[in-house]
């Protein structure tokens, strides 16, 4: 999601989008969110849909797929 192809930089962002942006790439950055759930989670955070059970589900999510990687 943080490296955009030439066609897509041209698509402007409203801030909300560019807000999530943000929040997803640092969520990734720190390990925090695997890139599988990068597009639910910036759809979520720029519609303001993500409530207290989203973020939940989110790192239960999360969890498991670095469980099933081994990623302790």
């Amino acid at each position: 999601m943080d490296k955009l192809t030439e066609t897509e930089s041209e698509i402007k962002l409203s801030a909300e989008e560019l807000l999530a942006n943000t929040i997803v790439n640092r969520l990734i950055e720190q390990g925090l969110l695997p890139e599988a759930l990068a597009e639910e989670s910036f759809y979520g955070l720029s519609e303001g849909k993500l409530g207290e059970s989203d973020w939940r589900l989110l790192a239960e999510k999360a969890l498991t797929m670095q469980q099933r990687n081994g990623e302790d």
